[in-house]
């Protein structure tokens, strides 16, 4: 079973202001040092999403709905009136095509960790695609909900064959496949005494990506797989 560690963004991060309910303040890392937390986990993809015949896939060409940053919203009331104050949601970066786990792929294969999901974009909105993501959090923040976003442990094969010098190769130059999760390769983070400055880059650039979104916490699946050394040149507080 995989190991779980939050890893919570240290710094107070100034969101949207709001004129009638006041500026957000991001209070998770107290909130969750406290025992604060009422948290609840959720696949965006299919959280709001409406398979009509219940068959397990989303058919658009049918008149179904995948789950999206904009139809979200619709369920923050819900949420916030069953009590739940975080919202811990799964990876929302691009899923692996290559070698993929079932027909929508792994949420945890990511195939960048520089851009979002586009099974999530409402092509029926005129907000551009950051700014979806923006408004669901914005719209969670007034309810008085925080976000948690995932970052997954390890690569997609789409991404190893793009980007090598990301993965832990074996001498015969063939990525490691961690465990038996087939559809991922497993990043190079290095050792305590020397950090992979581009698994580094990668990681750190996703926390900013997410810092601009306006997301409160991150949560490192698999955080035993990367040095403690990897976390704290990150400037992410780690709690356990």
């Amino acid at each position: 079973m995989k190991k779980l560690l939050v890893v919570l963004l240290t710094m107070v991060l100034p969101c949207a202001a709001f004129a009638q309910q006041g500026e957000w303040k991001n209070d998770l890392r107290s909130k969750f040092l406290n025992n604060e937390t009422i948290i609840m986990e959720i696949n965006m993809r299919s959280f709001n999403s409406q398979d009509k015949d219940g068959d397990g896939f989303i058919q658009q060409e049918r008149g179904e709905v995948r789950g999206t940053f904009i139809n979200a919203v619709d369920r923050l009331d819900e949420i916030k009136n069953l009590g739940i104050n975080t919202l811990h949601i799964l990876p929302i970066t691009p899923t692996g095509k290559l070698k993929a786990l079932g027909t929508a792929g792994s949420l945890y294969a990511a195939a960048d960790f520089k851009s979002l999901n586009k099974d999530l974009f409402d092509e029926n909105s005129k907000l551009s695609f950051e700014e979806q993501a923006k408004y669901f959090i914005d719209e969670a923040h007034k309810r008085g909900i925080r976000i948690i976003v995932d970052i997954p442990a390890c690569g997609s094969y789409d991404l190893f064959l793009q980007r090598p010098d990301l993965f832990v190769t074996n001498q015969a130059g063939e990525p490691i496949l961690p465990s038996d999760w087939t559809d991922v390769r497993l990043l190079s983070t290095g050792t305590e005494e020397k950090i992979d400055a581009n698994v580094y880059s990668l990681y750190k650039d996703f926390v900013k990506y997410m810092i601009n979104l306006g997301v409160d916490g991150i949560r490192a699946d698999v955080a035993h797989c990367k040095t403690m050394a990897f976390w704290k040149e990150s400037g992410i507080y780690v709690a356990r």
